[in-house]
Protein backbone atom coordinates (compact mmCIF):
# COMPACT_ATOMS: atom_id res chain seq x y z
CA UNK A 1 0.00 0.00 0.00
CA UNK A 2 1.38 3.61 -0.86
CA UNK A 3 1.17 6.45 1.03
CA UNK A 4 1.74 9.48 -0.73
CA UNK A 5 1.75 12.84 0.09
CA UNK A 6 2.20 16.92 -1.17
CA UNK A 7 3.44 17.61 2.36
CA UNK A 8 7.19 17.57 2.79
CA UNK A 9 7.47 17.59 6.55
CA UNK A 10 7.65 14.31 8.38
CA UNK A 11 4.31 12.47 7.80
CA UNK A 12 4.89 9.45 10.77
CA UNK A 13 5.50 9.92 14.69
CA UNK A 14 6.98 7.48 16.66
CA UNK A 15 6.58 7.66 20.46
CA UNK A 16 9.55 6.18 22.29
CA UNK A 17 7.47 6.61 25.65
CA UNK A 18 4.26 4.99 24.46
CA UNK A 19 5.70 2.94 21.88
CA UNK A 20 3.07 3.93 19.21
CA UNK A 21 2.42 5.36 15.64
CA UNK A 22 0.84 8.69 14.89
CA UNK A 23 0.21 9.98 11.71
CA UNK A 24 0.98 14.37 11.70
CA UNK A 25 -1.34 16.49 10.61
CA UNK A 26 0.33 19.80 11.87
CA UNK A 27 4.39 19.88 13.46
CA UNK A 28 4.24 23.79 14.09
CA UNK A 29 4.67 23.09 18.29
CA UNK A 30 8.10 25.07 19.34
CA UNK A 31 7.09 24.95 23.43
CA UNK A 32 7.00 28.77 22.68
CA UNK A 33 4.11 31.10 22.68
CA UNK A 34 2.66 32.08 19.57
CA UNK A 35 3.21 28.81 18.02
CA UNK A 36 0.64 26.56 16.79
CA UNK A 37 0.26 23.04 18.07
CA UNK A 38 0.88 19.65 16.75
CA UNK A 39 -2.12 17.56 15.75
CA UNK A 40 -1.79 14.07 15.24
CA UNK A 41 -4.39 10.76 14.84
CA UNK A 42 -3.40 7.63 16.65
CA UNK A 43 -1.86 4.72 14.42
CA UNK A 44 -1.34 1.84 16.42
CA UNK A 45 -2.51 0.88 20.22
CA UNK A 46 -0.93 2.04 23.48
CA UNK A 47 -1.47 -0.83 25.95
CA UNK A 48 -2.90 -3.16 23.25
CA UNK A 49 -5.97 -0.78 23.36
CA UNK A 50 -7.09 -0.88 19.98
CA UNK A 51 -10.42 1.44 20.95
CA UNK A 52 -8.29 5.09 20.40
CA UNK A 53 -7.55 4.02 16.97
CA UNK A 54 -10.31 2.64 15.81
CA UNK A 55 -12.23 5.71 16.55
CA UNK A 56 -9.59 8.14 14.83
CA UNK A 57 -8.32 9.22 18.08
CA UNK A 58 -6.84 13.24 17.22
CA UNK A 59 -4.86 14.28 19.87
CA UNK A 60 -3.37 18.11 20.08
CA UNK A 61 -1.02 18.97 21.87
CA UNK A 62 2.23 21.13 22.73
CA UNK A 63 4.55 18.46 24.07
CA UNK A 64 8.10 18.66 23.01
CA UNK A 65 9.88 15.02 21.30
CA UNK A 66 11.19 12.91 24.07
CA UNK A 67 14.64 10.92 23.79
CA UNK A 68 14.17 8.06 21.23
CA UNK A 69 10.80 9.73 19.40
CA UNK A 70 11.29 9.75 15.57
CA UNK A 71 9.77 12.08 12.88
CA UNK A 72 9.61 10.44 9.73
CA UNK A 73 8.41 10.10 6.41
CA UNK A 74 7.78 6.20 5.95
CA UNK A 75 5.82 3.88 8.37
CA UNK A 76 6.78 0.92 8.73
CA UNK A 77 4.77 -1.93 6.54
CA UNK A 78 3.58 -3.96 9.78
CA UNK A 79 2.32 -0.86 10.95
CA UNK A 80 0.38 0.41 8.16
CA UNK A 81 -1.06 -3.71 8.19
CA UNK A 82 -1.73 -2.91 11.69
CA UNK A 83 -3.59 -0.10 11.34
CA UNK A 84 -5.53 -1.57 7.95
CA UNK A 85 -6.45 -4.53 10.07
CA UNK A 86 -7.88 -1.98 13.20
CA UNK A 87 -10.03 0.76 11.27
CA UNK A 88 -10.56 -1.53 8.05
CA UNK A 89 -8.74 -0.92 4.46
CA UNK A 90 -11.59 1.75 3.50
CA UNK A 91 -10.50 3.93 6.38
CA UNK A 92 -6.88 3.55 6.32
CA UNK A 93 -6.79 3.87 2.97
CA UNK A 94 -8.69 7.48 3.28
CA UNK A 95 -6.43 8.40 6.63
CA UNK A 96 -3.24 7.59 4.83
CA UNK A 97 -3.59 8.88 1.54
CA UNK A 98 -5.10 12.27 2.04
CA UNK A 99 -2.88 14.98 2.69
CA UNK A 100 -1.85 16.36 6.17
CA UNK A 101 -3.14 19.69 5.43
CA UNK A 102 -6.96 18.35 4.20
CA UNK A 103 -6.91 16.09 6.97
CA UNK A 104 -6.20 18.93 9.55
CA UNK A 105 -8.80 21.05 7.44
CA UNK A 106 -11.99 18.21 8.52
CA UNK A 107 -11.70 18.98 12.05
CA UNK A 108 -14.01 21.29 13.63
CA UNK A 109 -11.67 22.37 16.68
CA UNK A 110 -14.64 24.28 18.54
CA UNK A 111 -16.20 20.40 18.39
CA UNK A 112 -12.81 19.16 19.50
CA UNK A 113 -12.38 21.26 22.69
CA UNK A 114 -15.88 20.51 23.55
CA UNK A 115 -15.63 16.97 23.65
CA UNK A 116 -11.91 16.06 24.03
CA UNK A 117 -10.30 14.14 27.00
CA UNK A 118 -6.91 13.66 25.96
CA UNK A 119 -8.00 13.03 22.25
CA UNK A 120 -11.25 12.91 20.64
CA UNK A 121 -12.84 10.80 17.90
CA UNK A 122 -12.21 12.08 14.34
CA UNK A 123 -15.76 10.94 13.85
CA UNK A 124 -17.34 13.44 16.81
CA UNK A 125 -15.18 16.10 15.51
CA UNK A 126 -15.18 16.04 11.96
CA UNK A 127 -17.16 19.31 10.64
CA UNK A 128 -20.59 18.41 9.31
CA UNK A 129 -20.55 19.93 6.07
CA UNK A 130 -17.86 17.40 5.08
CA UNK A 131 -18.86 14.58 7.73
CA UNK A 132 -19.89 12.45 4.53
CA UNK A 133 -15.85 12.12 3.52
CA UNK A 134 -15.18 10.15 6.34
CA UNK A 135 -16.10 6.49 5.48
CA UNK A 136 -17.39 4.87 8.17
CA UNK A 137 -15.53 2.58 10.61
CA UNK A 138 -15.24 -1.02 10.25
CA UNK A 139 -16.59 -3.30 12.38
CA UNK A 140 -14.01 -5.14 14.00
CA UNK A 141 -13.81 -7.60 16.90
CA UNK A 142 -10.58 -9.49 16.39
CA UNK A 143 -7.86 -8.68 19.33
CA UNK A 144 -4.20 -8.06 17.63
CA UNK A 145 -0.92 -8.67 19.13
CA UNK A 146 0.91 -5.41 19.07
CA UNK A 147 3.68 -4.97 16.98
CA UNK A 148 7.00 -3.55 18.28
CA UNK A 149 7.24 0.14 16.85
CA UNK A 150 10.66 0.81 18.47
CA UNK A 151 12.79 -0.12 14.81
CA UNK A 152 10.94 0.53 11.59
CA UNK A 153 11.16 -2.66 9.01
CA UNK A 154 13.79 -2.52 6.11
CA UNK A 155 10.64 -2.20 4.22
CA UNK A 156 8.50 0.80 4.07
CA UNK A 157 5.54 2.73 2.81
CA UNK A 158 6.55 5.23 0.07
CA UNK A 159 6.02 8.57 -0.05
CA UNK A 160 6.12 10.79 -3.14
CA UNK A 161 7.82 14.16 -2.24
Amino acid sequence: MGHRSRNTNPRFHFSAYWRAWSLLLSTNCEAKPGYGPTVEIDLSPINNDESRVRLLNVRRHCTDLGRGDRRVNELPVEIAEQFVHIVGEEVASFILNTDASELLSLIDFEKYHAVQTGGASLYNVIRDDVAHLLPKPAATTTRIQPVAGSKPSKHHVRHAR
